[in-house]
């Protein structure tokens, strides 16, 4: 216990450092600079204690280095009693430094000057109703209850060290933005994992992304956010990702570059807004292993290699995407995929320029309706191993291939789609199925439909103008339609060849069958 019987009371810190009566074993002070400035306390003296160093609070040695002086026991510490002033004024970093280095994280109200950011680390374990004021802005002191903002470069110079600061705050019922200036910024792999992800944002210029750009080298599968180990994302929206060194000329891309603009796995979640462009990334967007993306209508990818949109045993929702000129060698450029199991909803998207399929279901679910793929080196809309693809309301254009293709035990649904300038409008292979209830193919460069090898397509179409036959059947496949309609087509109206079959077909007569099925 403190003996009070004998204390002396002195207007400062300052004065208590100069006392050497050995009678006085307690000293109050009424401050720590001047009377009522919050950091005055009792101190008692610590009589043998010549180790002890000086704190700058809690600690105080004479100026002859004999008496140590320590706040009385049971005293109320705060970061005012080493000498943080709260006036917005006087700069407090160093005492609120010596503060953290003895555990004391009180910060009565007041605005504490601070120049140095690390300190906002701390801002959540700090206590009281203070605030911490860096660079003109404020921070209240404690666990977060209502909406702040991180600036880069003016609070954090880099998005790096930005992303670090919040991974130790505590959030509540609050929101955190991190906001990126307009500028261009090297990065590289970022891995957040912060308390209560979904309450946190990470933004650009949501207005202009091409504005705010992060460019990352694809050495060593670098992906620029990447997601893991359960950790998530409010938003991240507004930026420009370009990779470089990794995608070469002519669709090609360095070994070791595989990495993605965004990359979400092992149950992660994030929703990705509109405002967003990715170029040159081995993968645009990527989700595997049980993650989940949610994406805002309005994503550009550019140039990827394996695919712009991936969900690999993993969900994605992308409405309204557009994804082009992807590419690897003669072999992989998908624009949106669903793979081993995957999910992707489409809707409303576009994809042109890419190797072998503007959207691609292989062995996955994905719903493609009211989408444009056109252009595409190989197919428009592709499903793969028992992939399931519904691809209604779309359209299928200038592809060298097939517009809509099911192969390999895939079903895919193509109401009321559009077929043109493709080699195939819609083709079934290899135990597939497809529903083209409505469809329409038109001045195809082969078939307009398509049906080998144990296949079956089914319900009623139109076939225009295409070079060869309106409807092609073979290998064991069916086509089972109420009524077929076309005209024009440079071969035959429907040619069956290998047991082709032609089922319940009513709006031919028996002369039309005979002159516009042609069964070889």
């Amino acid at each position: 216990m403190t003996d009070i019987s004998n204390i002396q009371v002195v207007d400062n810190v300052s004065v208590l450092r100069t006392i050497e009566d050995a009678s006085i074993k307690a000293v109050m002070t009424l401050g720590y600079y001047f009377p009522g400035d919050g950091g005055g306390g009792i101190y008692s003296y610590q009589d043998g204690d010549n180790w002890t160093e000086d704190s700058g609070g809690n600690v105080i040695i004479s100026t002859n280095k004999v008496r140590h002086w320590r706040l009385a026991e049971g005293s109320a510490q705060s970061v005012r009693q080493f000498g943080a002033l709260g006036d917005n004024q006087h700069d407090d970093t160093d005492a609120i430094r010596r503060a953290l280095e003895q555990g004391v994280l009180m910060v009565p109200e007041g605005n504490y000057l601070i120049t140095d950011n690390t300190l906002l680390k701390h801002l959540c374990s700090f206590r009281g109703a203070g605030a911490l004021v860096y660079n003109g802005q404020s921070f209240l002191v404690g666990p977060i209850h209502s909406t702040i903002t991180i600036h880069v470069p003016n609070t954090f110079a880099t998005l790096a060290e930005a992303i670090a600061c919040v991974e130790l705050f505590e959030i509540h019922d609050g929101f955190c933005n991190i906001q990126v200036a307009d500028g261009t910024y090297e990065v590289a792999q970022m891995s957040p994992q912060i308390n209560i992800g979904p309450r946190v944002a990470i933004l650009g210029n949501t207005s202009t992304p091409s504005n705010c750009v992060l460019k990352i080298a694809c050495t060593s599968n670098q992906s620029c956010f990447n997601l893991e180990k359960g950790h998530s994302l409010g938003k991240i929206n507004g930026f420009t990702i370009q990779g470089y060194n990794g995608h070469a000329d002519n669709g090609t891309w360095n070994s070791e570059c595989y990495g993605c603009g965004i990359h979400v796995t092992d149950g992660s979640s994030v929703n990705i807004g509109g405002a967003m462009i990715i170029n040159d990334m081995y993968y645009g967007i990527q989700a595997k292993f049980g993650a989940s993306v949610n994406c805002d209508e309005g994503i550009i990818i550019n140039r990827a290699g394996d695919c712009g949109v991936h969900a690999y045993a993993a969900s994605i929702k992308c409405n309204g995407i557009k994804v082009t000129d992807c590419r690897d060698g003669t072999s992989l450029g998908f624009g949106v995929t669903a793979e081993a199991g995957g999910f992707v909803d489409a809707t409303n998207s576009e994809a042109t320029g890419n190797y072998k399929a503007g959207f691609y279901s292989n062995g996955g679910h994905m719903w493609a309706s009211r989408c444009k793929s056109h252009n595409n080196i190989t197919h428009g809309f592709y499903a793969l191993n028992g992939g399931m693809m519904e691809a209604n309301k779309s359209e299928a254009y200038d592809n060298p291939d097939c517009g809509f293709v099911a192969t390999d035990g895939s079903y895919l649904l193509a109401f009321d789609s559009t077929a043109e300038r493709n080699n195939y409008g819609f083709g079934a292979w290899h135990a597939s199925a497809m529903d083209i209830n409505g469809a329409t193919a038109n001045n195809n460069r082969i078939h307009g439909f398509i049906v080998a090898n144990h296949a079956v397509m089914f319900h009623p179409s139109t076939s225009t103008n295409n070079a060869t036959d309106g409807w092609h059947i073979r290998g064991n496949s069916m086509y089972a339609a109420d009524s077929l309609t076309g005209s024009g087509n440079g071969g035959n109206k429907v040619y069956m060849t290998g047991r082709g079959m032609l089922s319940t077909l009513t709006n031919f007569t028996a002369s039309e069958v005979n002159t516009e099925v042609v069964v070889n």
